[in-house]
């Protein structure tokens, strides 16, 4: 049985499930990328909360991702978030003209 979510209930389900971190403004980002990505293929995706746990990660800055992924350990400056975008899926969550901005990199 497939039941239909909207995007509060999504951002819910993240915020409740106690095996995951994520930060309501990084789950509301995670949800409104779903979406988006489900409006361009025009096909309706199944809400997987162990899957997008899986393979999706919220860091608080670029310094905390460096420091949790060995690929990655050289990723400490501007530089190497611009190298993150450019080779996996990145979702910028905050303000970054302020400095403030939380990362949601998916794992690979």
């Amino acid at each position: 049985m497939n039941v239909e979510l909207d995007a509060d209930e999504m951002v819910d389900r993240l915020m409740a499930d106690d095996c995951a971190d994520w930060s309501r403004a990084g789950a509301r980002a995670l949800v409104a990328w779903l979406l988006e990505i489900e409006g361009a293929g025009g096909t309706p995706q199944t809400f997987d909360l162990v899957g997008l746990r899986s393979d999706f990660s919220e860091y608080v800055n670029v310094f905390y991702l460096a420091a949790d992924d060995d690929e990655l350990s050289d990723v400490m400056s501007a530089a190497g978030l611009e190298w993150l975008r450019q080779n996996r899926t990145v979702i910028e969550v905050g303000d970054s003209a302020r400095g403030h901005v939380r990362l949601i990199v998916h794992s690979w």
